[in-house]
């Protein structure tokens, strides 16, 4: 399959350099990929933090859904910087899904009309109170948008972007500005976070 790569400039940069908005062929799922993936990123990190979102989705046992990892609404944090060839995972439970956004608007606006549904609400493969697991390797340097489809959950902020950038130890978390202000995000290594703000180690 060709991989279809979107050019768009990217914002907060005063030279406007182009960023590539990396496709579904982007992706490398295959048990093969997945077991040489010299570091890994769980989306939403531990999944301890308590995310307020507080109404009944009669979860699968009738409890309230369990707002953790990738269930977190909003997401946080709702950036990450990794390698080409670092795996990425998303926990979830029954009452969300992760979709490839097409491009950076899309992603704003939360417009899922040529996104990519990645893992379904049924894909399986996690466990206990996560019952989804989606993973896998980024094959490409540039930049992905992930989101959940279900609801008004994009909307609230359940989405995710997550540059990719070429394997460099020497290199620190660049600079990027969000929502107006500039900070650093940390980058994921085999040996934990380097670089970012306070509190990233």
């Amino acid at each position: 399959m060709l991989a279809i790569i979107v050019l768009q400039l990217a914002h907060g940069g005063s030279d406007d350099t182009p960023v590539v908005t990396l496709a579904s062929a982007s992706l490398d799922s295959s048990a093969t990929a997945l077991a040489g993936a010299p570091a890994e990123l769980v989306v939403g990190g531990s999944g301890s933090a308590d995310d307020g979102h507080d109404h009944d989705h009669g979860g699968g046992d009738g409890h309230d859904d369990v707002h953790q990892y990738w269930s977190t609404i909003p997401s946080s944090p709702s950036s990450y910087v990794i390698d080409v060839g670092d795996k990425l995972i998303f926990k979830y439970t029954a009452y969300h899904n992760v979709y490839l956004m097409p491009s950076e608007a899309a992603y704003e606006a939360c417009d899922f009309s040529n996104a990519t549904e990645l893992a379904s609400t049924s894909h399986g493969g996690g466990s206990g109170e996560m019952p989804n697991l989606y993973e896998t390797i980024v094959t490409a340097a540039g930049k992905l948008y992930v989101a959940c489809q279900v609801g008004n959950h994009c909307g609230t902020g359940q989405k995710v972007a997550i540059s990719v950038t070429e394997h460099n130890e020497e290199s620190a978390a660049p600079r990027l500005t969000v929502r107006g202000s500039a900070c650093c995000l940390p980058r994921w290594r085999a040996s934990g976070w380097v670089g970012g703000g306070e509190g990233q180690q």
